[in-house]
């Protein structure tokens, strides 16, 4: 019945007015406080330190080590006296982090008492257009007014603007507050509100008499105040929360709005009201300075506030106005609640009538406080605002940045406060910190606590800066938002304080010192240590000369013990590769092999190689002869990593100007470079021109010369396969352009797209001072075109003209002038136009500066006019800090930069992640004979090891005028070309020394470690490490003359294992199978061809070959039916174009609901309904109905929508779906009952209809899943009970949040209620992030696994609200290091179930399984005692790479699939569809990785089984790529379909028996399949296949005859078996060279063969077959010896026949007398098993025997088969000791034989 539809239209919506509230839980209360308080971490060590003369090393502490209030304490000895050299702290130091620059006191303290806490708001900054703190205003409690100027203070100079005042104590004698701002017109002016005290004749106090003191023109010289007395009667000055200034009425421009504290009905009242400005202008006129009036008269109540009734009861401690172009907000703190409303804009227009404004929960957005006394913005940052809050001393931070969904971000405190301090309402932010005054209550002394923005939660509280035992504060501020410069102010003085990291400064200036101590070790010991933790950490460090080059280990000079270090090699990855620099320390230095191999490698050094850094040839050229001015490289489009694919090399001739492009390729002949495109622009003439590798673009600047003359144009090209002309901008409009040949100096940053010009002199001023100009400007290559961004003027003196600029980012300008000073400018935005504002500057002291550059926004590098080059760490934007020198050594001391010809001052370099090469030259008879390229590492915290390459090219450089090098990325390499006038030489880049596979060594190393099938983690240890393969001892030496070693040895383990990269045959290349065609069988077979191979993601090439009975060969392939590719069809969306894209997509029933980026649903299906597939494919998808979301769904979505199942039946199908949409751009959580109908009675129906539950619970914050638990239905009373989990994400924060909520649907009223439980975040789980991603439910269990991208995992229980496992995936990957090397740190991205033991993580470093002890999906196993209860039992990594999950992770009971890319280069990337198989073996489970396409944007992962065309062991799923809906059908278990019946009459045996066709009663004939498996991983030196040949042997059909005969010689067998083994126990151990290779097999498989024990029943099964085979075989070998019977070949007894599982059909009877059977086999397990089962084991058999007992038909039934097969295993040792203990024998013979009965 359709009960939903009639209902659908008429649901209304309900908001609870406390539903905000849970949303923001109690993870921002400052009370709670964690168990145990957080722990000191270690971001890196400090190693040992070698510093050469005259460097200076700054190590800033925050770098190295995490913690709150952390202290350091460093201490240094002489190891050669074992003493301490006190002048060593000449040359080393640690700084504390706070420096006085400027303390000027402005108030005689004689005239009053200085010792006490300003007036509250007396202080105010005055901006400038563009947020600017240029003046601080304040007035001292002895009524003096202070103006200061701030506008130079990063030079430590504050100064009064003009003289102080002091009001007029006859008017005003008590107290002063509320100093404000009033802007009218285009004037300011300042307000104080005041009060005065009023007393009798007798001199008793009578009243309080306000004033308004005006201060007109306060910043001028002559500034005049006014005073305007009145009684209170209206507006409440003297409130605690005072007064705030909101604006001035648009329309009368006179009057300015204010919010304040009135009285209505006898009620405090919060309000609007208007400062009339006319008072104030009557008092202009007529040159009054003092009138009293009616309050009323001057500020008059305009609006009420409006609240809910809880916060009108509730006191109002703080209030905040937050400005804004399109939305202005109002904020109140209330006691422990926030609330922020809109600010209607009809509150500045004028009114006749009183307004009311409602501030409430329905238009406003709440947030909870505890304790708050204060709120905070700093005007230059809106998008958060700061909550302080006392008890504890904390601070909350809120994002608003949309102002409709605010929420909170980050609490910053301590783990532990001390009760005696109480946080106080002064606070003040910057780019990095938050400043929070506290107070002692105890000491009465003030401190300042410095909180860390951008730091994790262990390092958000930095340091305490305590005040002077006198001082008192409540006002400080940071004059510029990127400077760590803070400044404040007590009744005595005003004070500037810098401040920095704890840091340690090695200063080897002092050439006296260095050289008494050189090559001397210090031990230094760093103590770190906080209240609650301690640390403490080791270094060397030794002084060295400046041309001292000898390579030293990181453990220091004295220290004889090995480095070791344990490294992994994957089997068969073709990626590995390790870097190995940082285990020395020292310039141009690289790695050899110490002790070489023996013939046999037996310790595997042979295998791998040391790759050095280098310059790798990669081919040579002869340049075109095209008199280049200049040339430039782009590499190959279509793959930068192909040698073969050519290069585009460009050529600029700027003297006959023309730009042409050359293919340029190892294919081409070395005497020729292909043209492709040659574009001239004469009659125009080129001054300059620039290139951009990642936007593959070109822009040059032209001057007409003739027929437009003085026009300035901009020239646009880009490169693809060839150079392209796109298009022409005339600039002459822009100032700088109209006067070209006054530009001085034009500077381009790719990195930004953004660049500089600079002009010469401009025109002079007066005084030897000039204009002089710059432009910054921004290419936007899309359009193309050249873009002003600021325009501004340099105002030079003398002759200190700016000489060159460059920016360090979009808004920050790095300036150097002709005097060796650098000069940092901001751009800054204002409401009407933008400039260019001086922040400050540095002098060098550096000799004949010539240029400089700034890359990666990071390093500033200077140039001087020869060979000096000084790096400089920029910080914060605005801070450098001196990093390096880059040291040139004795070889190099002499030689000179080379310089373009074509420029001036254009230095020869070249940048490239962290490596900056430069060409130098050497000088001999006024000719340049010699040109090196030094290749520097300026990223290395070491001056002495950033040389990394020095090489000579001179023989490219020779005779050549142009000289240039370009380093570029290759996908995940590095290139470089050199380019002279006539060649071009292009080269690979190693920069760092690495171990690498050897050449040739592949195969070698792959027959080693390709049979190690695991490398598993335990609870009990780090590793059970497969095998080492290799031993490497490895020294350093130096590249320079002399060729130095170091005598300290590098010793690397390399272990290795194959997880399936390499293929494998399963047992043998050559399996050998027998059937035949006797009554009951078939002459059909399934092969699974994971018996047989095994490997990640393999492909299969099959042949099938036989002898007829001529012995010709012939073919079998038509026998063969291959049930091994995944089936993938596609459809069109017709619907989808540029701009109408699919955002997601969900399966309902048949049908695709579909919503795109235009908000439109979209309801698909296959034409007509037809499920048919292959008649489907290609063709577009049928769309049969269409609306709109927010009409359908009653709002804009939002981050989240979950469609969950809930209802089936024939005739509909409902649905649950929870989402977060939009109303009114508030984001709020919804559920609704989406119900498909597939067949329509009437026309006018509708296929989907959405029936929306009444409630919506507000959720600010995005989320990004909810999973539930277990669903109660309460019939009677028509509920539907469950517990959810949702996590959110929180931007911007080191923690994300996770809810358990309780769920509650009222189905007969479509009623909502959701009631929160319990959260989860960083505090609760003591970690220093908690970033928490996608849930995963546990089926049957309510049970969660909630992933952290972070961490790794944590499991909840839904019912108990409490965390009761942690999975702990970083911890877990023992080599994490090595792979973060290219890989980044480790980021989890979903999970998937292998219940009810296993859980699957899937991250960036590939797949981690974890093995549990109990059943997940049974509470009785977990509970009570969880915490012993749920162990890991085992841990096993599947690593392969994935950049990025794309989509969810989706399967069912035989595997899952997922959506992944691989980043290829910056701007490239493969997606991929990625497959897992359960019931594969390990070395098979990842079962596909398919590459869909370069760049394919994809996205709706889903799986649903009307896809299906199977119901066993298949995956189908759907996902949408750019406009295909792409449908595949994932094969879980590869097999073969073999079918012989039209063949088995004609087919000989091998032509080795001589043609001759036996008619004896073992008569074969033969079949032979071939398989070659070969996969996407293994492609080192070539691609690795495996080959394997499974030979088949069919036997004729035997008569009843024949029948007597088999069993007659089968008991005759086994009579005579059982005689031998009983009474000849001395032929048992001569068949020990027999059985010694399976022996091998057994004690390998036991050692290496770690699979989990809870998947037995699920692995591939042909593999136990065999071995079970084997078994029989060899009995049948040692019966066959004692009988002295010489062909073992004909003693062996045939292998059972293989059933057509589609045909097995078993009646009930039958299979209780399996399952009896079944546990009969258990109980003997017990008795005859060398090695006992454990519980665990009897406990998962009992379980899977019991989870199938519904499931036994077809293919199922074969894979119960294939277990009981699987239990002959444990006899495989009983076996072997049957040799020593003959009795066991006859058992293990009764049983194997039971065992093969029923599997036939």
């Amino acid at each position: 019945m359709r009960i939903f539809v009639a209902i659908q239209l008429h649901v209304s919506l309900f908001i609870l007015n406390n539903l905000k509230r849970f949303v923001e839980a109690d993870q921002f209360d400052p009370t709670f406080v964690p168990i145990i308080p957080e722990s000191i971490l270690i971001k890196k060590d400090i190693r040992n330190l070698i510093v050469q003369e005259n460097e200076i090393m700054n190590l800033d502490m925050g770098n190295y080590y995490v913690g709150s209030l952390l202290d350091y304490q460093l201490d240094c000895i002489n190891l050669e006296h074992n003493d301490i050299s006190y002048d060593i702290q000449q040359l080393i130091s640690i700084q504390k982090p706070f420096k006085v620059d400027y303390s000027e006191f402005f108030i005689d303290t004689q005239i009053y008492e200085p010792y006490r806490e300003p007036f509250k708001r007396s202080s105010i900054i005055v901006l400038d257009d563009y947020g600017q703190q240029n003046y601080v205003i304040f007035l001292d409690r002895n009524l003096t007014l202070h103006f200061l100027n701030n506008q130079q203070f990063s030079s430590n100079l504050i100064y009064e603007n003009h003289p102080s005042m002091s009001l007029d104590k006859s008017i005003i004698n008590d107290t002063c507050a509320d100093i404000l701002l009033k802007q009218i017109y285009l004037k300011e002016s300042l307000l104080i509100f005041c009060r005065s005290k009023v007393h009798s004749k007798n001199g008793d106090y009578l009243q309080h008499v306000y004033a308004t003191v005006v201060i007109q023109e306060f910043l001028s010289n002559h500034p005049k105040i006014r005073y305007i007395l009145y009684n209170q009667t209206t507006v409440i000055q003297d409130h605690p929360a005072g007064l705030r200034s909101i604006g001035a009425i648009f329309l009368s421009l006179s009057d300015a709005i204010f919010v304040g504290m009135t009285a209505e009905n006898g009620r405090l009242k919060l309000c609007l009201f208007i400062y009339h400005n006319k008072i104030e202008e009557e008092m202009i006129l007529k040159d009054e300075t003092y009138r009293i009036v009616n309050q009323k008269d001057l500020l008059e109540v305009s609006a009420y506030i409006d609240f809910d009734e809880e916060f009108e009861r509730r006191e109002l401690i703080d209030m905040m106005f937050l400005p804004g172009l399109e939305d202005q907000q109002l904020v109140f703190l209330f006691e422990n609640m926030i609330i922020i409303c809109p600010v209607p804009k009809t509150i500045y227009l004028p009114s006749m009538i009183m307004q009311r404004i409602s501030c409430n929960s329905d238009n406003g957005e709440l947030v909870n406080s505890t304790n708050g006394v204060s709120l905070y913005q700093n005007p230059q940052d809106s998008n958060y605002f700061y909550v302080a809050n006392s008890m504890p001393p904390s601070v909350m931070e809120i994002d608003r940045r949309d102002s409709q969904n605010v929420f909170p971000t980050k609490i910053y405190k301590p783990p532990n406060e001390e009760s005696i301090n109480v946080g106080l309402s002064t606070m003040a932010t910057n780019n990095n910190y938050i400043i929070h005054l506290i107070q002692n209550v105890q000491s009465g002394k003030q401190i300042l606590r410095f909180y860390n923005r951008r730091g994790n939660r262990f390092e958000s509280v930095k340091f305490d800066y305590y005040l002077n035992e006198n001082d008192r504060t409540n006002f400080f501020y940071f004059p510029n938002y990127y400077f760590n410069i803070l400044q404040y102010r007590d009744e005595n003085k005003v004070n500037l304080t810098s401040f920095f990291d704890y840091r340690i400064t090695i200063n080897a200036q002092n050439s006296t010192l260095v050289r008494k101590y050189e090559e001397t070790i210090f031990a230094c010991k760093l103590d770190i240590r906080n209240k609650f933790n301690h640390l403490q950490r080791e270094f060397n460090l030794t002084f060295v000369g400046e041309n001292y080059t000898i390579i030293h280990s990181i453990k220091g000079f004295n220290n004889n013990s090995l480095i070791k270090q344990d490294i992994i090699y994957n089997c068969g990855d073709s990626r590995f590769s390790y870097d190995a620099d940082n285990f020395f320390v020292g310039p141009n230095f690289g790695l050899e092999v110490r002790v070489k191999h023996d013939d046999n490698c037996s310790s595997g050094s042979c295998y791998f190689k040391v790759q050095n850094t280098l310059f790798d040839y990669n081919f040579f050229s002869n340049a075109p002869n095209e008199n280049c001015t200049d040339a430039f490289i782009f590499p190959s489009l279509k793959d930068p990593q192909e040698l073969t694919s050519p290069f585009i090399y460009v050529c600029t001739n700027m003297e006959q100007n023309y730009i042409s492009s050359f293919n340029l390729s190892r294919e081409t002949d070395p005497n020729y470079l292909i043209l492709t495109n040659q574009i001239s622009f004469n009659p125009l003439d080129m001054f300059d021109y620039h290139y951009d590798l990642d936007d593959r673009a070109i822009f040059n600047i032209v001057i007409a010369n003739e027929w437009a003359t003085n026009q300035v144009m901009i020239l646009f090209y880009e490169i693809e396969s060839l150079l392209i002309w796109r298009s022409a901008q005339n600039v002459t409009n822009l100032k700088i352009f109209k006067e070209y040949d006054d530009i001085l100096h034009i500077h381009y940053n790719q990195d930004l797209n953004y660049g500089t010009v600079l002009s010469q002199y401009g025109y002079y001023l007066a005084n030897d001072s000039y204009w002089q100009q710059i432009l910054v400007f921004k290419i936007n290559f899309t359009i193309p075109e050249l873009q002003e961004v600021v325009t501004h003027n340099f105002y030079v003196q003398g002759a200190q003209r700016q000489s060159q600029a460059a920016l360090s980012s979009n808004e920050f300008l790095f300036t150097l002038n002709d005097g060796g000073v650098i000069n940092i400018y901001q751009v800054l935005f204002g409401y009407y136009s933008k400039n260019l504002i001086y922040l400050r500057n540095y002098t060098l002291n550096y000799d004949d500066l010539q240029s400089f550059d700034i890359f990666d926004q990071k390093y500033l590098v200077l140039y001087t006019s020869f060979r000096a080059v000084y790096v400089f760490e920029i910080s914060n934007q605005i801070y450098i800090t001196y990093k390096m020198k880059l040291p040139l050594y004795e070889w190099y001391s002499q030689e000179k930069f080379h310089i373009q010809k074509w420029a001036i001052n254009a230095i020869t370099y070249s940048y490239y992640k962290g490596y900056l090469a430069i060409l130098y030259e050497s000088e001999f008879n006024d000719k340049y004979q010699k040109t090196n390229v030094l290749v520097y590492n300026i990223a290395t915290d070491n001056q002495f090891s950033s040389l990394v390459i020095a090489q000579d090219f001179s023989f490219i450089y020779e005779n050549g005028t142009n000289k240039d090098i370009i380093m570029f990325g290759m996908g995940n390499k590095i290139g470089a070309v050199l380019i002279s006038t006539n060649k071009v030489l292009a080269l690979n880049v190693e920069l760092k020394p690495r171990i690498m596979l050897a050449i040739g060594m592949k195969a070698n190393v792959i027959k080693k470690c390709s049979q190690l099938k695991h490398l598993v983690q335990s609870t009990n240890s780090d590793f059970d490490r497969a095998i080492i393969i290799s031993n490497l001892s490895i020294n350093a030496i130096s590249f320079f003359k002399g060729f130095q070693q170091t005598d300290k040895l590098l010793k690397i383990k390399v272990y290795s294992y194959n997880e399936g990269l390499t293929i494998t045959p399963t047992l043998n290349k050559v399996v050998s199978k027998t059937f035949s065609n006797s009554k009951g069988t078939y002459d059909s077979e399934t092969l699974l061809l994971q018996e047989i191979v095994e490997g990640y993601s393999i492909s299969f090439n099959l042949s099938c070959s036989y002898y007829d009975l001529d012995q010709q060969f012939q073919t079998c392939n038509q026998n063969i039916q291959e049930n091994t590719k995944d089936v993938p069809y596609k459809f069109y969306l017709e619907f989808v174009t540029t701009n109408r894209i699919v955002i997601r997509s969900f399966t309902l029933d048949k049908f695709f609901l579909v919503f795109d980026s235009q908000g439109n649903w979209n309801l698909l299906r296959f034409e007509d309904g037809n499920l048919d597939l292959q008649w489907q494919n290609g063709r577009a998808m049928q769309n049969i109905e269409t609306g709109r979301i927010n009409e359908t769904f009653g709002c804009e979505l939002g981050n989240y929508f979950g469609v969950f199942g809930y209802q089936y039946s024939p005739d509909q199908k409902i649905f649950l779906a929870l989402y977060q949409c939009k109303v009114d751009e508030r984001l709020y959580l919804r559920s609704a009952f989406i119900v498909v109908f597939q067949d329509l009675p009437k026309p006018e129906d509708k296929h989907l209809n959405v029936i929306i539950f009444q409630n919506q619970y507000r959720v600010s914050f995005p989320i990004i899943d909810i999973q539930g638990g277990e669903i109660t239905l309460n019939q009677s009373s028509k509920l539907m009970y469950t517990m959810v989990g949702v996590s959110c994400d929180i931007p911007n924060s080191f923690s994300n949040i996770f809810y358990i909520l309780n769920l509650t649907l009222h189905l007969d009223e479509f009623k909502m209620i959701l009631e929160q439980k319990s959260w989860a975040s960083s505090v609760t789980q003591l970690k220093n992030t908690y970033k928490t991603g996608k849930l995963v439910s546990i089926p049957k269990s309510n049970l969660l696994v909630v992933t952290d991208s972070d961490n790794g995992a944590y499991i909840f229980d839904l019912i108990t609200y409490q965390c009761i496992c942690e999975i702990d995936v970083v911890g877990d990957n023992y080599f994490k290091d090595q792979y973060a090397q290219f890989m980044g740190p480790l980021k989890v991205f979903n999970a998937f179930g292998d219940w009810p033991y296993n859980i699957h993580i899937f991250t960036n470093y590939g797949i981690y399984i974890y093995t549990f002890d109990v059943n997940l999906q049974d509470r009785s196993q977990v509970f009570p005692d969880y915490k012993t209860n749920m162990k890991i039992k085992k841990k096993l990594i599947l690593r392969i790479q994935f950049d990025q999950l794309d989509s969810g992770i989706q399967g069912n009971e035989y595997g899952y699939t997922f959506l992944t890319r691989v980043n290829t280069s910056q701007s490239t990337y493969d997606t991929y569809l990625g497959a897992v198989a359960f019931y594969s073996g390990t070395q098979s489970k990842i079962l596909k990785l398919v590459k869909l396409g370069t760049n394919f944007e994809c996205n709706s992962l889903n799986h649903d089984s009307f896809l299906s065309d199977s119901p066993y062991d298949q995956i189908a799923i759907s996902f949408i790529c750019n406009t295909q809906l792409y449908v595949v059908r994932v094969c879980t278990r590869p097999h073969l379909e073999i079918n012989f019946v039209n063949l088995t009459q004609n087919v000989s045996s091998n032509p080795d028996l001589k043609g001759k066709k036996s008619n004896g009663p073992l008569d074969y004939n033969q079949f032979n399949i071939t398989v070659r498996a070969s996969n996407m991983f293994s492609q080192l030196d070539d691609r690795h296949d495996e080959e394997v040949v499974v030979i088949y042997n069919f036997q004729n059909q035997i008569n009843s005859e024949e029948k007597i005969y088999y069993l007659s010689s089968f008991i005759l067998l086994l009579l005579i078996t059982i005689f031998l083994i009983i009474f000849n126990y001395p032929a048992l151990n001569k068949a020990n060279d027999l059985n010694g290779s399976l022996l091998k097999h057994f004690n390998l498989k036991q050692s290496f063969l770690t699979e989990n024990e809870d998947s037995k029943f699920k692995r591939n099964k042909g593999k136990n077959k065999y071995d079970l085979y084997m078994i029989k075989d060899r009995l049948s070998t040692i019966n066959a010896q004692e009988e002295g019977q010489e062909n073992s070949d004909n003693k062996t007894s045939p292998k059972p026949k293989q059933s057509k599982i589609i045909q097995i059909d078993l009646q009930s009877q039958k299979l209780k007398e399996k399952y009896a059977k079944e546990k009969l086999m258990l109980k003997k397990r017990k008795r005859f098993s060398s090695k006992a089962p454990t519980e665990d084991d009897d406990k998962n058999n009992s379980k899977n025997i019991e989870d199938k007992k519904y499931h036994l038909n077809g293919y199922e039934l074969q894979q119960y088969k294939l277990r009981r097969i699987d239990s002959s295993l444990d006899y495989e040792s009983s076996f072997i000791d049957s040799r020593k203990d003959p009795s066991k024998s006859q058992k293990i013979i009764k049983n194997t034989q039971k065992i093969s009965d029923e599997v036939q």
